[in-house]
């Protein structure tokens, strides 16, 4: 039986046709709107590292589908602690019926229902825990449009941590091509993949890696590093080198330790002698990726960029 990796790309029409299908055989959509947010109000719990009572959700809603499947999740996690908002794109004359109904249910809890001009809105947005993004789905027309844009901007701009539904607004749904703007989300949950090679996080693989010290430090070095879904290993003559990253629409970011396993006798003045930690961001390609990073080494800070080319696959 093949794996996840194995399977051929489940375009849009593909996934219209098994919806279908499933409704041909009894299964109704409301049923599949309920498995979608299940699924996504489980995934919320992980990401939010089962913590869910206390923790702050906010719900990014649009008109559709989507939209629905995401307030159903934002009133799964609501009754399980969580204190959950949404924002409105639409009214109900806007909405499909169903998205109403969810919506109407939501205000019934009763929870906070924000418009996309609210004052409150941007200390919303940067103060969730996690935001999920029901705003645009496998009906995407063209580049997403306001207010919708403004808030896949607002998102963006203040490094929201966010899960997304179907996939993330603005990203061509069958090409994978992002479209301006897109929401750069932390996680997807999808039923469906894009044509591969087009889009979701950098490639897992085998690096090289070249680093050059910034603000007037001198010095430099060289590795190699391992990236696979999501963790980092590598290493050098001296350090070795762990951590995670979270990637997306060609930008990542992440964390990482630098160890020293074998004393570098001042051949590396300023990470020697020390457990270095160090946190980046940067973009990505097909090819490889950048990065500047932050150490903080001992009392000192130290800034440097780093270059990866990838040069096998893992």
């Amino acid at each position: 039986m093949p794996g996840a990796l194995d399977l051929p790309p489940i375009g849009t029409k593909l996934l219209a046709r098994v919806e279908q299908a499933a409704v041909d055989l009894g299964i109704t959509r409301d049923h599949m709107t309920e498995a979608a947010a299940r699924a996504a109000a489980a995934l919320s719990r992980k990401l939010l590292e089962n913590q869910v009572a206390g923790a702050t959700v906010l719900a990014l809603a649009g008109t559709g589908v989507k939209a629905c499947a995401t307030l159903h999740a934002l009133r799964i996690l609501h009754g399980f602690g969580a204190r959950c908002s949404a924002v409105l794109t639409g009214g109900e004359r806007e909405m499909r019926p169903e998205t109403a109904r969810a919506a109407a249910i939501c205000e019934a809890l009763p929870l906070p229902l924000l418009q996309p001009r609210s004052p409150s809105l941007r200390a919303a947005v940067a103060d969730a825990d996690l935001v999920l993004d029901g705003l645009l789905g496998v009906g995407l027309e063209g580049a997403p449009r306001e207010p919708l844009a403004a808030l896949i901007r607002l998102s963006n701009e203040v490094g929201a941590d966010v899960l997304s539904l179907e996939c993330p607004s603005g990203l061509e749904p069958d090409t994978g091509e992002p479209l301006q703007p897109t929401l750069e989300a932390r996680a997807t949950l999808a039923g469906f993949s894009p044509e591969p090679g087009r889009a979701g996080a950098i490639a897992n693989g085998l690096y090289s890696l070249h680093i050059r010290m910034l603000d007037g430090v001198d010095g430099g070095n060289t590795g190699v590093m391992v990236l696979h879904d999501g963790r980092i290993r590598g290493g050098d003559g001296f350090f070795d080198y762990i951590g995670s990253y979270t990637a997306a629409n060609g930008k990542w970011k992440g964390e990482i330790v630098n160890h020293e396993h074998t004393p570098s006798k001042g051949e590396r003045p300023v990470f020697g002698g020390y457990e270095v930690g160090i946190g980046f961001s940067g973009t990505y390609s097909d090819k490889g990726a950048d990065a500047e990073a932050t150490a903080l080494a001992g009392k000192r800070s130290v800034r440097f960029k780093a270059v990866l080319k990838k040069f096998a696959d893992w």
